[in-house]
């Protein structure tokens, strides 16, 4: 699902995104320690102080810049309307995964160029 960032947001992604490429992080074996701690300043430097990834850090590679996912979040970085169920969002109302109602389990990344 694509999403609509606030403007503001959208000119921090692309700050963030410009930051990141050509750096090659992740290339081998995914972010290192560093790598994720730095990228977690960076992204709350460009994006805000409320978005994390302490979740979300393993997925984090150029071109690839997740955030932790909460309904709050959402609200804060984009103008889309949400429903109240999670469940909502899936074909299959009684699969277990839309069973537990969480936006917490959903996965946001901010998508960037690759320099490779």
């Amino acid at each position: 699902m694509r999403l609509t960032p606030i403007p503001e947001v959208a000119a921090g992604m692309i700050r963030l995104e410009k930051e990141w490429y050509a750096s090659n992080v992740g290339w081998f074996h995914g972010p290192t320690l560093t790598d994720a701690l730095e990228y977690r300043e960076t992204l709350k430097k460009h994006i805000g102080e409320a978005v994390d990834c302490d979740q979300s850090y393993r997925h984090f590679n150029e071109a690839i810049y997740p955030i932790d996912c909460s309904r709050e979040v959402l609200a804060q970085v984009c103008t889309d309307e949400f429903s109240e169920s999670f469940a909502d969002y899936f074909e299959d109302k009684k699969w277990p995964f839309a069973q537990l109602g969480d936006f917490s389990r959903a996965e946001l990344y901010v998508l960037g160029a690759n320099s490779d």
